[in-house]
């Protein structure tokens, strides 16, 4: 048993990682449109809703999850506030 809850948070880790990528990209893409730190915690936010519902579901409970992507959103936010050119 506590061998599955750990494989199953190395799996919520590496989507999380995987998340880089198209974070980055439409960040720079909606960048064009709204503020570079609106852009930022609007991409990692909605990837981070996206990549829960994946077809291999983990065993988080979505109330879980979505602490998880707040304070993810407000870090990003507050990253991209105080270190602009980072993203």
């Amino acid at each position: 048993m506590a061998e599955e809850k750990i494989a199953c948070k190395d799996e919520v880790a590496v989507r999380a990682v995987l998340l880089f990528v198209p974070v980055g990209l439409t960040t720079r893409l909606l960048g064009i449109w709204i503020p570079k730190p609106l852009a930022v915690a609007v991409s990692m936010l909605g990837w981070m809703l996206a990549i829960y519902w994946l077809p291999t579901r983990t065993d988080l409970s979505l109330r879980r999850w979505l602490i998880v992507v707040s304070v993810s959103t407000i870090l990003s936010f507050l990253l991209a506030v105080f270190e602009p050119d980072m993203f």
